[in-house]
């Protein structure tokens, strides 16, 4: 599975459903591109553009409705370091090392080196599929 979230977090929220267990979750989440889908660790096809950008200010994301919440704020990368297309990206609990959260796939967008990258408020969109 190239995109999807991590097997950590998947039992985290299991256990949390089904025990009862207290989980936090995370205060701070961080984006990272990737040219190609992440991997179930969320290390594969790491962009050269490989700094990881805080999703800002908490709540990062909105208010959870019908199995989706989108981003509340701006993420942006600055004067990105090489010439690629972006099309994937992961979240992760910290800026260097840290718990792999989610992935997902984004439109593709080639940038060129010194370029500025962003995904807008209420552009990256975290969704469960729900029971039909």
């Amino acid at each position: 599975m190239p995109t999807g979230v991590s097997a950590p977090i998947a039992n985290s929220m299991l256990a949390l459903m089904l025990n009862g267990t207290v989980w936090a979750g995370y205060n701070i989440i961080f984006a990272q591109l990737h040219t190609g889908p992440p991997g179930p660790n969320g290390t594969l096809s790491v962009a050269a553009e490989s700094t990881r950008v805080s999703c800002g200010a908490a709540p990062a994301f909105a208010v959870p409705a019908n199995g989706q919440s989108l981003n509340n704020n701006l993420i942006l990368w600055s004067n990105v370091i090489a010439a690629e297309t972006f099309s994937f990206v992961s979240l992760w609990n910290a800026a260097t090392a840290g718990v792999f959260i989610v992935s997902g796939s984004i439109t593709a967008q080639a940038i060129n080196p010194g370029n500025n990258f962003s995904i807008p408020t209420g552009g990256l969109a975290i969704s469960i599929p729900l029971a039909s």
